[in-house]
């Protein structure tokens, strides 16, 4: 019995001190329970007055210092009226520190109100639901930051010249207007923000002299950096993501735009209305559907930009003149570059590749594309409808075409390497007239080069290698054109004539080595065909219903097959070279054809059987080098213009003077003398000089080359 009478003494105690702990427990709990404290319901406007105030006293804004003031409860408006604001600040230099709280509004009114303030911080606070989040008027030098401004009509306004503000770090959101709006106010800078899915991102109406940098800018409705008559602005290293447009320059100048990541906008850039003298340098322009674009806009300069991989154009030109593109890199996109009515700009030094077409230039003139690098495009180039374009020193390589024209005149191709393309080198469609096509390497396509059009000139290029089935140097149904001073050589056919070519010229031109043809004619009649060199084709000339003119009543062309004899030593055969009954060369050539041309009006030409270097003419006389196998005879048969050396005329081989002197031949006229002089081969030098006194003209001759030798030298110097 003792023993349970202690038990139950022992349970009892510890019953007791159970019930004492939860007593204690739930008293304090009970003591630690506060009822929640309800928001600060606005009813009118709360002012931060000039003598450091708070009006009214009951708002829930704290200061000790009258400097920094805290927000100390959310505020909560269950209306505004129009025009009225929940704060407005009339005290300069202070610090407003939301520390977390929100400003709640109705749609209507300003969050913040500044007018004709300095030197006050914002920052830290959540506001949502106004007109404008945060009002700026005619205020300068205040500072915005680390702020979260949400589902306002505006985020953040400065109107009537408020400048040299700073808006950092905050966060702008689904505003439905603007995220940013500056109004006639001036060296803002816009910095380091989150502005996302705004109507507008920042919008900049009359503002000169802001700087919008390091932003993260997507999702916006309409623009996400938007300026109107807007200059001397700087946007730089931005985040511009799945906004409409993403750069839109209305009226706007002098504008620099570089560094930022510009991708999935429907305009990566828009410059429209007269925006001009703008940099844009360094973007990334990727997946939007246009890269840059410009309507109606001049003296822009576009450089150094990755424009990739955008559904339409990479940049395109509509009505805009005078800008420069250069240096950028421009690839997968539709067009790599699109001009339509556009003049006077200049493309070049650019990477263009993997597009559908590199460049298309539509009824655009006087436009300059030089030294791009233009791979695997379909069309390298092409020209539509457009007049009086340069397309010069270019590398357009492994395009389906390297350049096209298409009823486009008066252009000129000048200079460029064009090789390992598909179809064509160069293709002229269209009636595409009067175009000049000059210095090019065209080499490695199924054709060369294609023509259809008339009064072309085609001139000092080497076409070669180009070996499709149908052949090389195509001409259909032209007429007019001049064919000269072509290397055309190793295709599979050199010149083909077709379907009524008829009164081209063709003359000067190296015809060798061509696996199936030199020159293959079909109903084509009545063009001129002299000076050229056949050699080795397999077959100098294909023939059919053509009847064509091979000489110029002097001269004819020089054919590696010819047998015939030269007994009247004036190095044109004694025989004709017959072709076929109604083609026949009345005067072939004993030796190669060549030009020398040492200015636009003086040319001079050699009929020779030997090899020429080093042709010179130093002011006074001519001078070259002549080479065959040694001990064999050699000639040269030589064209002067009169106005370039007067008669009569000595020659030397290596210094010894041909005695008699050639006398001219008799096809000689008024304005050129022809000589014909023989040698024995090895290498020799050849003058022909004026007439002078014997004694003088060595002498006369080695001292102004030795002239000529240093002021070159001195030209060379660094």
């Amino acid at each position: 019995m003792t023993d349970v009478s202690e038990m139950n003494k022992i349970v009892s105690v510890c019953f007791t001190i159970l019930c004492l702990l939860s007593i204690m427990f739930l008293v304090g709990l009970a003591s630690t329970v506060q009822p929640v404290k309800a928001d600060y319901v606005w009813t009118e406007t709360i002012y931060i007055r000039a003598d450091g105030s708070v009006d009214p006293e009951t708002a829930p804004i704290s200061t000790v210092d009258n400097v920094t003031y805290t927000l100390t409860d959310n505020i909560v408006a269950d209306s505004i009226p129009s025009g009225q604001s929940i704060i407005a600040i009339e005290r300069d230099s202070i610090v407003f520190d939301g520390v977390g709280c929100t400003l709640q509004g109705t749609e209507n009114g300003n969050g913040i109100y500044l007018y004709g303030r300095t030197n006050a911080t914002i920052k830290n606070i959540h506001i949502k639901n106004f007109w404008h989040g945060i009002y700026l008027d005619s205020s300068s030098h205040n500072s915005l930051s680390g702020n979260n401004i949400t589902n306002n009509r505006v985020g953040i306004a400065f109107v009537y010249s408020s400048s040299n503000n700073s808006v950092s770090g905050n966060n702008i959101t689904a505003n439905t207007d603007n995220g940013i709006w500056l109004d006639s106010s001036s060296n803002n800078s816009i910095t380091g923000n989150n502005i996302t899915n705004n109507g507008l991102g920042i919008g900049l109406g009359s503002s000169p002299n802001n700087s919008v940098s390091g932003n993260n800018i997507t999702g916006n409705n309409e623009h996400g950096i938007y300026l109107s008559y807007s200059s001397t602005t700087s946007l730089a290293e931005n985040d511009i993501i799945n906004n409409y447009n993403g750069i839109f320059l209305y009226y706007s100048s002098n504008t620099s735009v570089s560094g930022n990541n510009i991708t999935n906008n429907s305009h990566g850039i828009y410059l429209n209305c007269s925006s001009s003298n703008n940099s844009i340098s360094g973007n990334n322009m990727k997946n939007n559907w246009y890269g840059i674009y410009l309507s109606s806009s001049f003296n822009n300069s576009l450089s150094r930009n990755n424009i990739t991989a955008n559904d339409y154009d990479g940049v395109w030109l509509d009505r805009s003149s005078d800008n420069i593109i250069s240096g950028n890199d421009i690839e997968n996109n539709d067009d790599g570059v699109y001009l339509s009515y556009s003049s006077n700009n200049s493309i070049f030094g650019n990477n263009i590749a993997n597009n559908y077409y590199g460049i298309w230039v539509g009824s655009s003139s006087s436009n300059s594309l030089s030294g791009n690098n233009i791979t695997n495009n379909y069309d390298g180039i092409l020209l539509l409808g457009s007049s009086n374009n340069s397309i010069n020193g270019n590398t357009i390589t492994a395009n389906e075409v390297g350049i096209s024209l298409d009823e486009s005149s008066n252009n000129t191709i000048s200079g460029n390497t064009i090789t390992a393309n598909i179809d064509y080198g160069v293709e002229l469609y269209g009636f595409s007239n009067n175009n000049s096509i000059s210095g090019n390497t065209i080499t490695g396509s199924d054709y060369g080069l294609w023509l259809e059009g008339s009064f072309n000139t085609i001139f000092g290029n080497d076409i070669s290698y180009n070996k499709g089935s149908e052949g090389n140097y195509i001409a259909y149904s032209v007429k007019n054109n001049v064919i000269s001073g072509n290397n055309i050589t190793d295709n599979r056919d050199g010149v083909e004539l077709y379907d009524e070519s008829n009164n081209n010229t063709i003359c000067g031109n190296n015809i060798a080595n061509n696996e199936r043809h030199g020159l293959h004619q079909h109903d084509s009649s009545d063009n001129f065909i002299y000076h050229n060199n056949f050699v080795n084709n397999t077959k100098h000339v294909l023939s059919y219903n053509s009847v064509n003119i091979w000489n110029n009543d002097v001269e004819g062309n020089y054919w590696s097959n010819y047998t015939g004899f030269d007994l009247n030593h004036d190095g044109i055969g004694d025989t004709n070279h017959t072709i076929d009954a109604n083609n026949i060369d009345n005067y072939p050539l004993m030796g190669m054809f060549t030009n020398f041309q040492f200015t636009p009006e003086h040319h001079v030409q050699t009929i020779c059987n030997s090899s020429i270097t080093n042709f010179q003419f130093n002011g006074t006389a001519i001078s070259f080098n002549v080479t065959g196998v040694d001990d064999t005879d050699g000639f040269c048969r030589i064209c002067i213009p009169k106005t370039l050396i007067s008669e009569p005329f000595r020659v030397f081989v290596n210094d010894t003077e041909i005695l008699p002197s050639p006398e001219p031949l008799p096809c000689s006229n008024m304005t050129h003398a022809y000589l014909y002089f023989s040698y024995t081969h090895s290498t020799q030098e050849v003058i022909i000089v004026p007439e002078f006194p014997s004694l003088m003209i060595l002498p006369l001759f080695m001292m102004v080359t030795l002239l000529t030798v240093i002021v070159q030298r001195r030209k060379l110097e660094p």
